[in-house]
Formats: structure tokens, C-alpha cells, sequence
């Protein structure tokens, strides 16, 4: 929670940049984006940095990781969840209001080109998508069909998941965890 309940935001409770939370009254905006594909959750942060607290004191830097913890408004300790993000750009406006645009830790990393091929021969779309994002909790049906995929050097884990998707008429999405 907030140290001080006068700058207590209902989205978000505390971010921690480097397991430091950074002072919430500067925050100016938060955007909270939920998809129902792997381009997000998103979350875009505006800070007043008029000082360069952020930029040079602290050092927050693209490709840097976020700790957020997000509140449900309606029903308070019941969905608070804790999420990381990495940091995809941090642009400053004219008015020295720093945004930064953030990406889920997890769909960052299937946004990351793989360095090595990896071939799944004769499995099913569930096992293939459970090897890929095996640090996540998957919730899924099972599917009767038996493939062969192929992730190539360069290519994106979100690239094949899309694929997956599109051959077996499903939907995958990340949630928030709770």
C-alpha cells in the first residue's frame, strides 16, 4: 500500500523499480490495458520528472523491469495482484512529463526473438504452448490433433502461439494472476 493515503491511486498501489518503490505523488496518469490477444496486458505510467529524479537519480532505463502492484477498487485485498513489466519506451514531453510505456514481463518474453531453434515433432498444441511459457499457469482444453511445429532462430515464442491459435481455432490471451 501507499506510505502516505493522500497519494493512495485506486489502480495502483505501490511500483518498485529495483525493490525500491518510487514515491507515488508523482505519478500523474496511470493506463492499465488488458487484451484478449499476446499484444498485452500494457501499462502506461506518466510521471511528473521535472528534477530527473527518475531518469538520472534513480536511472530508470528502457528494458528495465517494474514491480506494480494493481488494486481491484471494488473489492479491496480480494484481486490485488502483483505484476512485472518491462519498460519498452520512456519518451518526455515538453512539459517534463515522463511516459512509460510498459509491456507484461511474460509477453515480453514471448516478444523476444528465440536464439536457438526448437522443433516439437508429433505433439500436441497444449504441450507446445505449455514448453513456451512454462513459467506461466496454463488454462486449457485439451486438443486432439498432433503437429509439428517449428520455432526458428529470430522468431518470436508469440509468433508460434498466433500460429497455434489460428490452426486450432482458439483463443490464447495472458491474464493478470491472482
Amino acid at each position: 500500500m501507499a506510505a502516505n493515503p493522500a497519494f493512495e491511486h485506486v489502480l495502483i498501489q505501490e511500483v518498485r523499480y529495483q525493490d525500491k518503490p518510487l514515491d507515488l505523488s508523482w505519478l500523474i496518469e496511470a493506463v492499465y490495458i488488458e487484451t484478449l490477444d499476446l499484444s498485452g496486458p500494457k501499462l502506461i505510467l506518466k510521471l511528473n520528472d521535472r528534477e530527473a529524479i527518475f531518469r538520472d537519480d534513480l536511472g530508470i532505463k528502457p528494458f528495465e523491469t517494474l514491480t506494480v502492484t494493481l488494486a481491484d477498487p471494488y473489492r479491496r485485498d480480494e484481486l490485488d495482484t502483483i505484476e512485472r513489466f518491462a519498460i519498452l519506451t520512456m519518451p518526455m514531453d515538453a512539459e517534463s512529463v515522463l511516459t512509460l510505456n510498459c509491456l507484461s514481463e511474460v509477453i515480453f518474453q514471448l516478444k523476444t526473438p528465440a536464439v536457438m531453434a526448437r522443433f516439437f515433432v508429433g505433439e500436441a498444441p497444449e504441450s507446445v504452448v505449455k514448453s513456451l511459457v512454462n513459467h506461466t499457469t496454463i488454462q486449457s482444453n485439451a486438443f486432439p490433433a498432433i503437429e509439428d511445429y517449428h520455432l526458428l532462430p529470430g522468431m518470436r515464442p508469440s509468433r508460434l502461439l498466433k500460429q497455434i491459435a489460428r490452426e486450432t481455432a482458439a483463443v490464447i490471451h495472458y491474464q493478470r494472476q491472482q
